[in-house]
This record gives structure tokens, sequence and C-alpha cells, in this order.
């Protein structure tokens, strides 16, 4: 899904929606490199700016699919962003909200301390010491 401001012409700038672009950061082997960024396309996506009759884009099957120009994939490069977390100790849950997809196997519970107060010396925290997926 996605949206478009771009006027009719040969360049089209889709703006990708969320959901998409966390899916396509969650996979391993799309969109890492030049070398796995290819697009394939229906006759569906579009047609002939004349409009004299139905002419649709030509279709680019996922067998021919055309891979990205060189240069042309700029990376994520931005690291994932705690937004919020919700802590259940009837259930001993806590929750993390990230601002796009994290790798659950790579879940370091060690490194998340909770604490009583947002300074550098706190009243009191707790490191986690395990936790389970």
């Amino acid at each position: 899904g996605g949206s478009t401001d771009s006027p009719d012409g040969l360049v089209i700038i889709v703006d990708l929606l969320p959901v998409d672009t966390n899916e396509m950061r969650a996979l391993d082997d799309l969109a890492t490199s030049e070398n796995n960024t290819y697009i394939s396309i229906t006759p569906d996506l579009a047609t002939d700016a004349v409009r004299r009759r139905p002419n649709q884009v030509q279709y680019i099957p996922p067998s021919q699919a055309l891979r990205v120009n060189p240069g042309g994939l700029i990376q994520d490069m931005v690291p994932p962003m705690l937004l919020s977390f919700t802590l259940d100790l009837e259930s001993d849950l806590i929750t993390l909200t990230f601002n796009e997809p994290v790798r659950v196997s790579s879940i370091m519970y060690e490194f998340i301390t909770l604490q009583s107060n947002p300074s550098a010396a706190p009243i009191d925290n707790r490191t986690l010491i395990g936790g389970e997926n």
C-alpha cells in the first residue's frame, strides 16, 4: 500500500505505508543490499497517461524482476527506538514497544534495567538477569 503526490509523468514516488516497510525490515534477505532488491509489477499498477484507450503498464513477472538501480537502495540505518513499555507484575510480563521491528532472538535481557526514577543514580533499580520470549 501507499500513496503518491506525484503528477502524471515518467517518475512516480510512492510513500510506502509503515506496515509495508516494517514487514520488509523484518525479512532477512530483502532490501539489505542491491543484490536482493528487485521489483515485479502487474499490468494493473497504472495506465498510460494518453487515455485514448486503456493501455496498462507492461507486466514484469517475478521471474524477470528488475534490480534496483546502482546506488538506488538507501538502507535503514536508523536504530530501532523503544517507544513505551508496560509492566505486569501479576503475570510477570514486560511489554516493549518499538518504532520498527526488532529481532526477538537478539534480545539480551541483562541490558534491561527498571529503575525508580530517571536519574543516573536512581533510588532503586533492578537489571534483569534473564527472560523468555
